[in-house]
């Protein structure tokens, strides 16, 4: 494995093998390079790196969702400009009806995250480890946009997911 500095010719390719359905790993081994480097220019260029979710959408003929909203100006220790980001951002991404649908599973860990439970006693109630209770928290946030577990209970909430 050898170091790979992305030119622009190098990420044009990855960009059609991307679209084509190759994975990162295969990309990577395809530069000669490992999977997270090619997570993390994916990551900074992901205007060109569509998610999985929107290809599949495109294909389907469905629209894909369009670029997220752009955060608001904030001043330097505003404590509340993250949570409200992740919570315009849900709300875009859940009108334009382009992400996943969040499981009914995911959906039960949710209500109970909302009831203040924690993974451990969420896992203990449904049967399930709390790495278990995690795995589904992770999947919720990616497909409802947000980075915080309250902004994920925000967004279930306005978007009717749970009541």
């Amino acid at each position: 494995m050898t170091i790979t500095f992305w030119t622009e010719d190098k990420i044009v390719k990855a960009e059609k093998l991307w679209k084509e359905g190759l994975s990162a790993r295969e990309i990577a081994t395809l530069f000669g390079s490992k999977k997270n480097t090619v997570i993390n220019m994916a990551h900074r260029n992901r205007d060109r790196f569509p998610s999985r979710q929107d290809l599949a959408s495109a294909s389907e003929g469905r629209p894909a969702c369009p670029a997220d909203p752009p955060p608001r100006p904030r001043h330097a220790g505003d404590p509340v400009g993250r949570a409200c980001d992740d919570a315009a951002r849900a709300e875009h991404r859940w009108a334009c009806g382009a992400m996943s649908q969040v499981t009914p599973r995911e959906t039960e860990v949710i209500r109970w995250m909302a009831a203040g439970k924690t993974a451990a006693e969420i896992g203990t109630i449904l049967g399930i480890s709390p790495i278990t209770v995690n795995t589904h928290i992770a999947n919720a946030k990616m497909k409802l946009g947000v980075f915080k577990e309250t902004a994920l209970v925000a967004a279930a909430l306005r978007n009717g997911i749970i009541r």
